[in-house]
């Protein structure tokens, strides 16, 4: 399910004209996180540390702040 909503997320991305290049390292991040986040203890301790989500996140930010300044963010 997490994965699911994650591909949405890129998806939206997208949408927001993010180049290709960055949509891979977004669905990277997803694939390392849903990959070791599946070994049982390991994967449990790794999700603490890296947070697919949130660079994810950040590379969208980046972009709209780079090619969108005019844009407002609404944090909270």
């Amino acid at each position: 399910m997490g994965v699911g909503w994650q591909l949405q997320r890129s998806i939206g991305g997208r949408a927001a004209g993010l180049p290709r290049w960055k949509l891979w390292r977004m669905i990277g991040n997803m694939a390392i996180d849903s990959t070791v986040g599946s070994v049982p203890l390991i994967g449990d301790a790794f999700d603490v540390i890296y947070r697919s989500n949130t660079k994810n996140l950040r590379i969208v930010k980046k972009h709209l702040d780079t090619h969108h300044p005019h844009t407002q963010v609404i944090e909270g």
